[in-house]
């Protein structure tokens, strides 16, 4: 590994570098669940219900997101209109 001087041409080097990483990653992540879902759909089909249902369950875990909540004056907390 070898240091670079922090300079303008570097910083876009390393965010054009890291857009594409990340950019990679969502895609390979949307075609597991993709692959995942229609191997759901297969059991499903065939009525293997226990293969389904288990990865119903690894999916779900896979995807737990945290609702978005937001305090109001009196610091209570509500849920936003975001699907919640």
């Amino acid at each position: 590994m070898w240091l670079q001087h922090k300079t303008r041409a570097s910083s876009e080097w390393f965010h054009k570098k890291r857009n594409e990483a990340n950019r990679m990653c969502s895609l390979k992540k949307k075609e597991s669940i993709n692959e995942t879902i229609r191997q759901i759909e297969e059991n499903h089909k065939k009525n293997e219900s226990r293969e389904s249902f288990g990865k119903i369950k690894k999916l779900k875990q896979q995807n737990i997101r945290l609702p978005f909540l937001c305090k109001d004056e009196k610091s209570a907390m509500n849920e936003t209109e975001f699907g919640f």
